[in-house]
């Protein structure tokens, strides 16, 4: 069986609610009314009972021979002025005087409940007369002395009101229809706006949306924070509580009360992303990225992606050493395939005792090079890069010298990934510049790491208030990826504390970069 939709649900549900509010708000003003028309219908009543009994011409009808002949039409045309049913007089003995129905004159009164008139009482009945039941006013005739000598009673027929009460009724009842017709359309358009503003979901589709975003946002290894417009936090993966090492649910808290350091609310205030910076939260080094976020158009907060910078750090140094044996292995591969070609020809020409002199000569050269490299450099990542360099500049015919007192020890995997693209850019800018000799130099102190890098180049010719170090600045051309080299270089140098400076003539250009030893070595204890 197909589920009712929401739609349907929400108009029903809103529909039923209006309707018997609207059936029972009728029905309590129709008890209301009527009680009311029976209220009113008895101070009627008893007013002109009270105004009656104090007539001067019924108070002197009593003292004649027949009160009758007096009293009747008198109270006949009192009652067509007052709008009443009946008005009858009655003498101490509940003896009629006046009567709408002349026959009933003479009669006893029918009811029985005049006899408190008659010890001098005023008060409203209803009870059943001649005429019907009646709401009843009783009022005493009193003398001129005070004494009792009869009783007025003013009546009005329950038909009459009921009359009345039904012309209420039917105006009640249009009204009731014309709000059930407002109820009917209100419901309809209740359900439609409310449809519409869940972007016409289902409960279900709603549920499973959840499900997935909750999965999903669990499953991302990045953390993920979001904010509103008020600074509260509206989103918060399990990645994040545990990068940031937060305890406990933050969820609609005060993001600067939970991670003072985050600056979101910046992000919300500029309306401009914050992207690829580095950050110390709770005393994690972090990578994030902050944008804000629209919703046509307009603000509605900002949001936070970021990762642990010792994870990035780890996958950063695991693609330069992999990098630098990749270069290192392409390079020998291109190296040997030249070698091949001339043992080749060698060969060919029958001069075997110079291709065996050939083969030794370039053994033992590939291998003091290496053997050197893995002695005095003793980082894998950093000696892969400086062996790839070596095989690529001589591929270009170009000498690469490593100084002989060439000497660094493991580094820190946090500096390393630096330091390999600071080496990295020097020495691929030194071979850009297509020079016949390029010298290394790298050493470790107490103090500090010095790294130089020089070749015989055709120099740096830049006029003095050329900043080379400024992205985008190129002595080699106008290509895009040009400028970006040195500019790292000194980014990164910046970022160790450290100084780079270079000096450039005629016949070459050397770069020197010094950077604080604290940090730098790893702990091998």
């Amino acid at each position: 069986m197909k589920p009712i939709s929401l739609n349907l649900k929400i108009f029903l549900l809103t529909l039923s609610i209006l309707f018997l509010a609207l059936l029972l708000q009728t029905a309590i003003i129709q008890i209301v009314m009527e009680r009311q028309i029976v209220k009113d219908g008895g101070e009627k009543v008893r007013a002109t009972a009270s105004l009656i009994s104090e007539d001067p011409r019924l108070i002197e009808a009593f003292g004649e021979e027949d009160p009758s002949r007096i009293l009747q039409p008198l109270t006949l045309g009192m009652q067509r002025r007052t709008d009443v049913s009946f008005i009858v007089v009655i003498n101490r003995d509940s003896l009629r005087y006046s009567h709408p129905d002349p026959k009933r004159i003479g009669r006893h009164f029918v009811g029985g409940d005049e006899l408190a008139a008659l010890k001098g009482k005023s008060y409203t009945s209803i009870a059943q007369g001649t005429l019907g039941t009646s709401i009843r006013a009783f009022e005493p005739v009193r003398s001129r002395n005070g004494e009792i000598i009869g009783v007025v009673v003013v009546g009005v027929l329950l038909e009459n009101l009921k009359e009345i009460q039904l012309v209420i009724n039917r105006i009640l009842y249009l009204v009731a229809a014309v709000g059930t017709i407002i109820v009917v359309l209100g419901a309809l358009l209740l359900a439609r706006h409310v449809k519409k503003s869940i972007y016409g979901l289902e409960p279900e589709e709603i549920a499973n949306l959840l499900t997935q975003h909750n999965t999903i946002t669990a499953s991302i290894r990045e953390g993920i924070l979001a904010i509103d417009t008020e600074g509260k936090i509206i989103l918060i993966n399990e990645q994040a509580c545990r990068i940031l090492r937060i305890s406990g649910d933050p969820m609609g808290k005060a993001v600067l009360s939970v991670i003072p350091q985050s600056r979101l609310p910046d992000v919300i205030a500029s309306e401009k992303a914050l992207l690829d910076s580095e950050l110390v939260i709770n005393n994690i080094h972090i990578m994030a990225n902050r944008i804000p976020l629209f919703h046509q158009g307009r603000l509605i907060g900002a949001v936070a992606t970021f990762r642990d910078m010792s994870e990035i750090q780890n996958l950063a140094e695991e693609l330069t050493e992999v990098r630098s044996y990749i270069n290192a292995l392409r390079a020998q591969h291109h190296e040997h395939l030249n070698h091949l070609q001339v043992i080749s020809g060698m060969m060919q020409l029958g001069k075997q005792r110079e291709a065996v002199e050939f083969i030794n000569s370039i053994t033992e050269y590939q291998q003091e090079i290496s053997d050197f490299i893995l002695e005095n450099i003793r980082d894998p990542g950093l000696s892969g890069l400086i062996l790839a360099k070596i095989r690529d500049a001589e591929e270009k015919g170009i000498e690469v010298i490593l100084n002989p007192d060439t000497e660094i020890p493991t580094l820190e995997k946090g500096a390393l990934n630096d330091i390999v693209s600071i080496m990295g850019n020097l020495i691929q800018n030194a071979i850009d510049e297509a020079p016949t000799r390029i010298d290394i130099f790298l050493v470790m102190t107490d103090r500090e790491l010095y790294m130089e890098v020089g070749d015989n180049g055709g120099g740096i010719h830049a006029g003095p208030d050329v900043d080379i170090f400024q992205e985008g600045i190129s002595t080699k051309g106008s290509s895009r990826k040009r400028g970006m080299g040195l500019s790292l270089v000194k980014k990164l140098t910046e970022k160790r504390c450290g100084t780079v400076e270079y000096e450039s003539s005629g016949g070459g250009c050397l770069f020197r970069v010094r950077l604080p030893a604290a940090g730098l070595k790893a702990n091998t204890g």
